[in-house]
């Protein structure tokens, strides 16, 4: 009994821990979350994850370009022609020995594709061509974001991809002014 009449007298109304509330309203509650939830949208606008993503995807895709550049310099040097091919343009969505000479000649254990690769609009892949002799390239790497015109890679923007065009001769001579 005198633990029920304990009890009672805790939970009853004339108690001091309940006679005067502590919590909040709910109305002060929906204020709290609408207020996070405004700040919540104005950090995401700021953020803007997309557009990092794309810009993570776009630094892999500059890397490549110069890794796959980089091994095709080293295969003239060695071979004294560029690496040749039996397509008109290559593209990395053939998979990772798109180029197959720079594989065969253990330039490169596989050539790297584009992050996305897939056609367009973007058209986000690689390409690469070279004439038949052997004396002149064009890589060609599509790129989500804008390019700075100064960039001395840039050549243009086709179907909302901005290109960027590797070759001896820059990327608006040769085979890439093509």
């Amino acid at each position: 009994m005198k633990i029920k009449s304990m009890l009672n007298k805790f939970f009853s109304s004339k108690s001091p821990a309940l006679s005067a509330s502590k919590g909040f309203t709910l109305i002060e509650l929906l204020i709290v979350i609408a207020i996070l939830g405004i700040l919540a949208s104005g950090i995401l606008v700021a953020i803007n994850p997309l557009g990092q993503i794309q810009k993570a995807r776009d630094a892999v895709r500059r890397s490549d370009g110069k890794q796959i550049n980089d091994a095709i310099t080293r295969y003239f040097i060695v071979n004294g022609s560029y690496p040749d091919t039996t397509c008109f343009w290559c593209s990395s969505l053939s998979g990772t020995n798109w180029i197959p000479s720079l594989v065969d000649s253990r330039e490169l254990k596989k050539v790297p594709i584009d992050p996305v690769n897939k056609e367009g609009p973007p058209i986000l892949r690689y390409l690469y061509k070279s004439k038949s002799d052997g004396s002149d390239y064009c890589l060609q790497i599509g790129l989500e974001t804008k390019v700075v015109e100064t960039d001395p890679n840039y050549r243009g923007v086709w179907d909302g991809t901005w290109n960027l065009r590797y070759g001896p001769n820059g990327p608006k001579e040769g085979i890439c002014k093509e």
